[in-house]
């Protein structure tokens, strides 16, 4: 069973950069939405409208069946070390598994006609539930990025006392790794920090304004 959930992990991650691409061209439409609303060009707002609503459909059908990832989320979330993120990881991946997914699933279904569910409360409740999900995978990155910083600034001393202390160069080189290691870890948490804070106005939108409708869920 575990083999096979693996594999249909596999597969669900190759529709992820499809995704990507799509969330990309929806965030350009929603910023030249906001451009065009500035000086007035209505008609254009319009049909960027029905592309961000387009778009939006299919990415809710590329999430299809992406609870199964959740499910390998929570396993491999009881594995990590360190009980502050542990319990996060945990809670989000929970989160996903048992309300954002089943939530975003049914606002689909809803919106083709395949329930007859209130479609306006299934999809602000999505995007609270993916608000949330933002927020705990925020305060997770800039945790790990704050401890990968004290790490670095320790080696960092020790690498020093070492040098001084005309000790063992190939300790000296271990530590230079591992500093090189965790600056590039670096990186990739703050692209992720930035990545959820561009998420976040788009999740919050339409709990905020009843009439915001962006097509970016």
């Amino acid at each position: 069973p575990t083999q096979t959930i693996h594999l249909l992990v596999k597969i669900l991650n190759e529709s992820t950069g499809r995704d990507r691409i799509c969330r990309t061209v929806q965030y350009v439409s929603y910023i030249m939405t906001w451009w065009y609303q500035r000086t007035n060009q209505l008609d254009k707002v319009k049909r960027l409208s029905g592309l961000q609503s387009h778009l939006s459909d299919v990415r809710r059908l590329l999430r299809l069946g992406k609870f199964i990832h959740s499910i390998v989320e929570v396993k491999d979330s009881f594995e990590i070390e360190d009980r502050f993120v542990r319990t996060l990881a945990t809670t989000g991946a929970l989160v996903n598994l048992f309300l954002y997914y089943p939530v975003d699933h049914i606002s689909w279904a809803i919106k083709f006609g395949l329930s007859k569910r209130d479609f306006n409360w299934y999809t602000k409740m999505s995007c609270v539930l993916w608000a949330v999900l933002l927020i705990i995978a925020i305060v997770i990155d800039v945790y790990l990025l704050g401890n990968d910083i004290i790490e670095v600034k320790r080696l960092e001393r020790k690498e020093e006392e070492l040098i001084q202390n005309n000790q063992d160069t190939k300790d000296v080189l271990e530590m230079k790794k591992k500093k090189e290691e965790i600056k590039g870890r670096r990186w990739q948490q703050i692209r992720s920090i930035l990545c959820s804070a561009v998420d976040m106005p788009i999740a919050v939108s339409p709990c905020i304004d009843h009439d915001l409708n962006i097509g970016i869920t």
